[in-house]
């Protein structure tokens, strides 16, 4: 079994956060297991048996505020994972992606983190909603241990592709994804993380 499990993460929106950041996003989260798969793939073709794990999060289902190039990477990596899956299928091999709701992991802290937020700028506002879910996100968190055995159940997995959440969260949202319409999920979207609402930081004419 291949896992890509690497990750790192970066606060700051589409405008603060400097090209680079979205290079590395992009490198550590999509790049690097393509290229890896690459490397492997001949070997696991020639066993005819064998799976690729994706574990993506809630930011590759829907694009979330003030993670915007974690949440682009994570979207990449699902897209590419269904490609794949399809790709490989004829000879034996299957892919699982792993949507991994909130867990207690060091992701925010220790993981390449890095925070381009300006606290006193035009988006101090959103900053400050967004920081204050997010603490309360954390303090529900589940442990580790809880994803590592929906991990080892991937091993189990047969079907050609699997797309599974893991976690109370990531299964709603999962599930609002598939409800709901573009304009409904924005919607819900800004009322769950506590967002101003449209408009509301429009500069005085």
């Amino acid at each position: 079994m291949l896992v890509h499990n690497a990750g790192i993460s970066a606060a700051g929106t589409v405008e603060e956060t400097p090209i680079d950041l979205w290079e590395r996003m992009f490198a550590t989260a999509v790049f690097g297991p393509v290229l890896l798969t690459k490397a492997l793939l001949p070997s696991m073709r020639a066993a005819g048996r064998g799976r690729i794990v994706m574990i993506s999060s809630q930011g590759g289902v829907r694009g979330m505020p003030e993670i915007a190039a974690y949440s682009a990477a994570k979207g990449a990596l699902e897209r590419w994972a269904e490609s794949l899956a399809a790709e490989v299928a004829p000879f034996g091999l299957g892919v699982t992606v792993l949507v991994a709701g909130t867990f207690d992991t060091d992701i925010i802290t220790d993981a390449g983190t890095s925070d381009h937020r300006d606290l006193a700028g035009p988006y101090a506002a959103l900053h400050t909603k967004v920081d204050r879910r997010g603490r309360t996100a954390m303090r529900l968190a589940r442990p580790p241990e809880q994803f590592a055995r929906a991990l080892a159940g991937a091993v189990e997995d047969r079907s050609p592709f699997t797309r599974r959440a893991v976690g109370p969260d990531a299964r709603m949202l999962m599930v609002a994804n598939r409800l709901l319409s573009g304009k409904a999920l924005h919607r819900v979207t800004r009322l769950a993380l506590g967002l101003p609402r449209s408009g509301a930081l429009r500069a005085p004419e």
